[in-house]
């Protein structure tokens, strides 16, 4: 592998590397050395996770063809081997046999040694090495996971003889225990020290009027930051706009992070450009985009959030419902949630993605849903039917008609002064409360 096979695959490299596909006779070419590797080394008694292992090594260290190469497998071993592992591995757990009170005890006695084990001995390290409390229990957290690997070794010592299966199933049961408590670890060290909302302080180097703006597809991020520059008014400079993008870890291979940054805040930064409008990018990769948004936008003392919202893909449909009935029955937090009367157990008529829902409720700053339909530039505004308690919008509304850039006929026209005039006509409405001034001015 090492004299042979090694060289050959990095001349491969080298020249399918600046492609950008990889044809099937290539792709092919690498299942057989994978699987060549892997039945080698079973057969000298070494275990076929080491001859994959190594076969993975060699491979050739342009990252172009990498990367083209794990698009490739990745599809195949995550969607397809990594859920028939799984089964297999429940196939060959028998909780039945932890029948006896000892037994459970042991099991017991295994979970809280694993746990002492990895997230203690990870909280003691961090912290003799200078990381904060919070910094610490989240390593200890994130180590004391077990997940795929763990389920990898325990079937090899199963298979070796080394566990029987009333040991076997403990281990799993450990596994699947420390894999799931890390979630709930996360949020309750987020929580335990998560600054009170008086604490937040806002970036001072940023002062005004600050916007995060938080969009998932780049071609609605820049039609967005166009409603972000009519909003700033007649004083952009006043103003600091922060562009997010969230890319779902699932989504995205730690090695095509960059690119991705890279093309997502293209044609946004094109737009700030031509729009004359400085604009901060930032870039997360997270397992959960709603909390990644919230928590940027509640640590950076913004005064607006845009965020794009699109609609749900099975909303309205009947297996859209039941799916969101049967999330809501599993979930302990929505259902606790239906159960106070702060959310409906029944699905509702509603447009707005269920992501986009938490945010509007959790953010602590001002939200806007920005829902594409190809906006260019707000022209004519439409206020809701008027109460007192939505005298806030006209904020919005004069902000909107102080930043639109009028055609030369509206100017002729003086049609900006009579749209503040009939802003401001409203607003001295609003404050005496006339309701035939609401009609006439609207």
């Amino acid at each position: 592998m090492l004299g042979v096979v090694r060289p050959f695959l990095r001349r491969l490299g080298e020249v399918h590397g600046e492609r950008r596909s990889l044809g099937r006779p290539i792709v092919a070419g690498m299942f057989l050395v994978l699987l060549a590797s892997a039945w080698t080394t079973e057969v000298i008694g070494i275990h076929a996770l080491f001859g994959a292992f190594l076969a993975g090594a060699i491979m050739p260290p342009n990252m172009s063809f990498r990367r083209l190469l794990i698009g490739k497998l990745e599809d195949v071993s995550v969607v397809l081997l990594l859920p028939l592992f799984f089964v297999f591995t429940g196939l060959r757990t028998r909780f039945g046999l932890l029948t006896d009170g000892h037994l459970w005890l042991t099991c017991t006695a295994v979970i809280g040694v694993a746990v002492l084990g990895k997230f203690g001995g990870t909280l003691i390290a961090a912290r003799f090495t200078g990381s904060s409390w919070r910094d610490s229990l989240s390593l200890g957290a994130l180590m004391n996971t077990r997940g795929l690997m763990e389920l990898v070794v325990l079937n090899i010592g199963y298979d070796l003889g080394v566990l029987n299966a009333e040991m076997f199933a403990m281990m799993v049961l450990m596994a699947l225990f420390t894999t799931f408590m890390t979630g709930p670890s996360l949020s309750l060290i987020d929580r335990l020290f998560r600054k009170p909302e008086s604490a937040i302080e806002a970036n001072s180097a940023s002062p005004g009027w600050r916007v995060l703006l938080s969009f998932g597809q780049p071609e609605s991020g820049r039609r967005a930051l166009r409603l972000v520059r009519q909003l700033m008014g007649e004083n952009p400079a006043a103003a600091a706009v922060t562009a997010l993008h969230v890319t779902p870890s699932n989504d995205v291979n730690p090695i095509d992070s960059s690119g991705f940054e890279r093309e997502g805040f293209k044609p946004v930064m094109k737009e700030a450009q031509r729009l004359e409008l400085a604009v901060r990018t930032e870039h997360h990769v997270s397992g959960d985009v709603a909390a990644d948004i919230l928590r940027t936008a509640n640590a950076g003392g913004f005064d607006l959030l845009l965020v794009g919202a699109g609609k749900p893909l099975l909303k309205g449909t009947f297996l859209g419902d039941l799916l969101g009935f049967t999330t809501r029955v599993i979930d302990p937090s929505k259902l606790i949630g239906s159960l106070t009367g702060k959310e409906s157990l029944i699905p509702t008529d509603d447009q707005l993605d269920p992501k986009v829902r938490q945010i509007i409720e959790e953010a602590q700053c001002s939200v806007g849903v920005f829902m594409d339909k190809g906006f260019a530039q707000a022209d004519r505004i439409l206020l809701p039917p008027w109460r007192a308690r939505r005298s806030f919008l006209l904020h919005y509304a004069e902000r909107l008609l102080a930043g639109r850039r009028p055609t030369a006929a509206a100017a002729r026209s003086g049609w900006p002064h009579a749209a503040r005039s009939i802003v401001s006509q409203w607003r001295a409405a609003s404050a005496s409360g006339g309701r035939r001034s609401h009609r006439s001015s609207a």
